[in-house]
């Protein structure tokens, strides 16, 4: 069971809900673990990190054997998945279980678009219909840096 912090992951489609993950090709040009396990299942799951997990999702992004369970390694609790045959951080505030819907080889790269089956939301994160960014407190990665969230300006969406 593969964990790793991805700074290429965003969200591209609304209806049907489809997100992205950039997993660049390890030392050597060969596929990462993540890619590697995306490609031959054709399933993942997927977590939006919160501060108080910063430590434990850094230290996930060292080099574990691909037979290393880093679940185990890292003792974090996982929890088995409703619509994917595969675990998620039990810690997690938003996790996401996902099938692969395409996967783009760009060379040293591969842009996976995996379309999203299941949301998992902690109750407590949830304020007026929506997700409460400061309640969750995501965490950025930003190539080899972290960062948290800053000021945060709620606009309205402006009249014509």
């Amino acid at each position: 069971d593969n964990l790793a912090p991805f700074s290429f992951f965003n969200g591209v489609s609304s209806k049907p809900p489809i997100l992205s993950v950039s997993v660049a090709r390890g030392r050597g040009g060969g596929l990462k673990d993540t890619a590697r396990n995306v490609l031959e299942r054709g399933e993942m799951s997927v977590s939006i990190v919160s501060m108080d997990l910063l430590e434990v999702m850094h230290q996930s992004s060292a080099r574990y054997g691909a037979d290393v369970s880093e679940f185990e390694a890292l003792s974090l609790a996982a929890i088995q998945c409703e619509t994917i045959d595969a675990p998620r951080p039990k810690a997690a505030k938003v996790s996401m279980e996902c099938r692969l819907h395409d996967a783009i080889d760009l060379g040293n790269t591969h842009l996976i678009l995996a379309r999203v089956l299941a949301f998992h939301i902690d109750d407590g994160l949830v304020q007026d219909g929506a997700i409460d960014p400061k309640r969750l407190s995501p965490v950025a990665r930003l190539g080899g840096n972290y960062a948290e969230l800053g000021l945060i300006h709620d606009l309205s969406r402006p009249e014509v």
